[in-house]
């Protein structure tokens, strides 16, 4: 986590085992960690879903989705269906692809309904690839090599 600094959250600490309850699954380590040490954040343009709004904001973003019968991807609750967890400023949706039963192995989709993006690690790893210009379509129009990574706590 020291690629953008320091721990920031005030003490607030997260009832997991509810928040997993509420979405019959469990959640990436990793998402739980950069929660438990900053708290809710966005970075560099990609605004991370907070827990406790987790189920809510998958469910409104699952009625945006407007794709073709045959380009349809299973949808959670539907068994290793995608799970919501992002936006970006320039509007893709960023979804966990829960088909593997061990969280922490859940692969990254977005642009699900045009390009289909994938990325083969977790949150954290595919928004350090996209600051470090590793992708070869970014998420967002933000360059954090001229600027520096921007955040909102």
């Amino acid at each position: 986590m020291t690629i953008i600094g320091a721990s920031r959250t005030g003490g607030h600490t997260y009832d997991w085992p509810a928040i997993e309850r509420s979405l019959g699954l469990r959640l990436p380590s990793d998402y739980k960690r950069l929660f438990e040490v900053y708290g809710a954040i966005g970075i560099n343009g990609i605004m991370i879903g907070h827990p406790e709004e987790l189920q809510q904001q998958h469910e409104e973003q699952v009625e945006y989705l407007d794709w073709e019968e045959d380009e349809a991807m299973a949808v959670h609750p539907a068994p290793g269906g995608l799970l919501w967890c992002a936006n970006t400023e320039g509007r893709e949706t960023i979804w966990w692809d829960t088909s593997d039963p061990d969280p922490d192995r859940w692969t990254m989709v977005w642009d699900v309904q045009f390009d289909r993006h994938t990325f083969p690690g977790t949150l954290t790893e595919l928004v350090i690839a996209d600051l470090t210009s590793r992708l070869a379509s970014p998420l967002t129009g933000l360059d954090p090599s001229h600027d520096g990574p921007m955040m909102w706590f």
